[in-house]
């Protein structure tokens, strides 16, 4: 599984960390560590503001990082794993 930084300016200011497992067709994306920076807001602000990134973001991430390595791929389904900031995209490709 290799992994690395993935920052697009398509979905800027989100960056993502992406570990990508083409024997399973599985993209595991975790928001970058700006993460660090809202839990920090949550946690000042007492839980009251929403910092949670939705999943269509993570989705935009993974098709946006598949199609920057040339490969025909698309995502097929996005599921929210562990918190709001880790993501699995499973995807298949042409």
């Amino acid at each position: 599984m290799r992994h690395e930084v993935f920052t697009p300016a398509e979905a800027a200011p989100v960056g993502f960390w992406v570990f990508d497992d083409p024997e399973d067709g599985k993209l595991h994306i975790n928001q970058d560590f700006s993460a660090i920076g809202q839990a920090a807001v949550k946690g000042a602000t007492l839980f009251m503001v929403n910092t949670d990134t939705p999943g269509h973001v993570f989705e935009r991430g993974a098709n946006l990082w598949l199609n920057s390595k040339g490969r025909n791929c698309t995502v097929t389904s996005i599921e929210r794993i562990f918190s709001s900031t880790n993501y699995e995209a499973s995807y298949i490709c042409r």
